[in-house]
């Protein structure tokens, strides 16, 4: 028989909800710049330098691999569902746990009474322009159904289910036996990679307004790493191969 559930207070929810969204934005942050730099070195690698054959590949191979392990752990961080304890109820299994990803974040964004505390928290975002009130309050409704949309497309589609099994398979072999092998034969493919990432920068650039009123352009940040990430790797790997010819 499942225990009593545990249940939040409103004001303990939206702590939390706080709280979810600083540390989700520093992880999407971190693996926006991590898979900016790997599809970078891969587009180089299979561009330009294709037929190129130097005597650094085994070095920018195992490099590789690292960036795409670190980033499917960094994915498993923002995706993580707690795992539900014998005789735990459903409700319990969600509260009890501290841990800030996106699955715990939307299902608090999809309560009615945090909804409500959001909304109207948000007709105070501009105390200085007079009559914006309702509208802020509309736009803060309007980002919540976003995020919780952007995570719902990823759980209703083939491909999302299935590179968040993958992900969660990789999760809990690494973290049973942290063993490199096995790790990297758990790994989700690339474009699972990708596809989780975007899922997450969506919902978190939607939250992120929802919650504290800040619009934060992910998207722009993404075309600057990505430049950064050029800026880096092909005159790195033009002059490994030059060395080697």
């Amino acid at each position: 028989m499942a225990k009593k559930p545990h249940r939040l207070s409103q004001a303990t929810t939206i702590a939390r909800v706080d709280k979810m969204i600083e540390l989700i934005q520093k992880d999407v942050i971190i693996g926006i710049a991590v898979e900016a730099a790997l599809v970078t070195a891969n587009e180089t690698i299979s561009g330009e330098l294709r037929t190129v054959t130097f005597s650094g590949a085994d070095c920018y191979n195992s490099v590789k691999q690292s960036m795409a392990l670190f980033l499917a752990l960094t994915l498993a961080k923002l995706f993580e569902i707690p795992t539900r304890r014998k005789s735990e109820s459903p409700i319990t299994r969600y509260n009890r746990s501290d841990v800030a990803s996106i699955p715990l974040m939307v299902r608090l964004l999809k309560q009615k009474r945090c909804r409500k505390v959001l909304s109207r928290r948000a007709r105070g975002w501009t105390p200085t322009l007079y009559g914006m009130e309702n509208e802020n309050a509309a736009a803060c409704e309007r980002e919540i159904d976003r995020a919780v949309a952007a995570y719902a497309q990823l759980r209703i589609t083939h491909a999302g289910r299935n590179a968040i099994a993958k992900l969660k398979s990789f999760r809990d072999k690494v973290l049973a036996h942290t063993l490199l092998g096995q790790a990297l034969e758990k790994t989700p493919s690339y474009n699972e990679l990708f596809l989780l990432m975007d899922v997450a920068r969506n919902v978190t650039g939607h939250a992120k307004l929802a919650i504290l009123g800040d619009n934060l352009d992910l998207k722009d940040f993404e075309e600057e790493v990505v430049r950064m990430s050029k800026a880096f790797w092909r005159p790195a790997l033009t002059a490994a191969a030059a060395v080697s010819s």
